[in-house]
């Protein structure tokens, strides 16, 4: 489990950088707006498989993430960016996988005002400064526990993608 909604990762590939872009854009759908995606399945009546991925690639670096037309926020999930260098050997993929950048502020925000409630009633009454840092242990493992179970479905779907292939 990370403490940090973080991570980097590098593969190496035996393919040549246009077979490891034609094995994404096969197993992805091309990116589009979440909203208008939510929309569309809502007037068909369709809910997708929580297992779909869309990807946006120009040139040599791609974003991926996790498709969820069933709820409309998906803050909790982490965006992707990957970027490809072709090499003697193949292709080595570096992907940087964190949360979005609303998600980091929210957390951010949230922690602040717990930690300004907490710390203002330390000096007046200890125990009423439990609930402050509790409100802010509940804020982060929130975050973290979002962050890392969507990580479980980003390596098994990179792994069935280029399973045979790495190196």
């Amino acid at each position: 489990m990370n403490l940090i909604p973080f991570e980097k990762l590098t593969f190496v590939l035996s393919l040549n950088m246009n077979e490891v872009q034609a094995k994404l854009q096969d197993k992805t759908e091309v990116w589009q707006n979440q909203t208008l995606r939510v929309i569309k399945d809502l007037k068909t009546g369709s809910y997708s498989d929580p297992t779909r991925f869309e990807i946006k690639i120009v040139g040599n670096r791609f974003t991926l993430r996790r498709i969820n037309d069933r709820f409309s926020h998906n803050g909790m999930r982490p965006i992707v960016k990957g970027l490809m260098e072709s090499r003697d050997e193949g292709t080595r993929i570096q992907l940087t996988i964190r949360q979005q950048a609303t998600t980091i502020f929210g957390l951010v925000f949230w922690s602040a005002i717990t930690l300004l409630v907490a710390l203002s009633n330390l000096g007046s009454d200890p125990v009423k400064a439990i609930p402050g840092f509790l409100f802010f242990c509940i804020g982060y493992f929130f975050i973290l526990f979002g962050y890392n179970s969507e990580i479980k479905f980003y390596t098994k779907f990179l792994h069935n993608t280029f399973g045979s292939n790495l190196k």
